[in-house]
């Protein structure tokens, strides 16, 4: 039986950065397991102007200035960053910690800050679907020390990469979480392809079957072989 495990998840909007960072302090120094905030670029409450941090560059600082607890994003925008830069910016974070970083990836759901900076919202709820599962699945590769070749017709266009150094941890978490407008309600079931690494393809299926109101975390159903490959896990 896995044991519980608590974290918190940090506001980056409308704080000064003493009193964000006394905060991540404030938990690991009270017993908390995980230390969290967003990634966003405009503030998700009230006014969009407020002030905001962005989640990486305060997650390096939380790293330097904690010593225990676990550090993510709940969880990284997927359309901001190619997969693979994000992948370097969790690689320096967990080496940063000393092995604490965990990853988590979102399909994004403001359009307003997309629409502030000149960012691609997608169509859609569906093709952000679409690009998360290309980056994640891409993701696991890179954290994993694979090489990535991106199939024709995706979202990227990775050609051999590797990401050097690796992750000081030898299977880096990894989780990923939608969202849909609150009060809509949806079932959700689609397939990816596992990445090329080293010239190879899998295909593995990803089966999310859930109601959805507001947030939800996905459930991964997959083979332990699978699981393994793809995703990893916080406890």
């Amino acid at each position: 039986m896995t044991d519980l495990k608590l974290g918190i998840a940090l506001w980056s909007q409308a704080s000064d950065w003493p009193s964000f960072l006394a905060a991540a302090q404030a938990a690991e120094r009270h017993g908390y397991d995980h230390v969290w905030t967003w990634d966003h670029i405009q503030a998700i409450f009230g006014d969009p102007d407020q002030p905001i941090f962005e989640g990486y560059t305060a997650l390096a600082a939380i790293a330097q200035a904690t010593e225990r607890v676990g550090i993510g994003l709940f969880v990284g925008a997927n359309t901001f960053r190619n997969p693979g830069l994000a992948v370097k910016c969790l690689t320096t974070i967990d080496h940063i910690s000393g092995g604490r970083a965990i990853m988590g990836l979102g399909g994004a759901w403001f359009e307003h800050e997309h629409t502030s900076f000149g960012i691609d919202f997608g169509t859609g709820f569906g093709q952000r679907l679409d690009w998360l599962a290309e980056a994640t699945a891409g993701a696991r590769v890179l954290l994993d020390g694979g090489e990535l070749t991106s199939a024709a017709g995706g979202r990227y266009a990775f050609d051999h990469l590797r990401t050097l150094p690796r992750p000081v941890q030898k299977h880096l978490p990894l989780m990923m979480i939608i969202s849909v407008p609150s009060g809509s309600r949806c079932a959700i079931g689609f397939k990816v392809r596992r990445p090329c690494m080293r010239g190879r393809s899998s295909p593995s299926q990803v089966a999310v079957s859930a109601w959805l109101n507001s947030w939800m975390v996905i459930e991964m159903r997959m083979t332990s072989k699978t699981r393994r490959n793809w995703i990893g896990s916080t406890g």
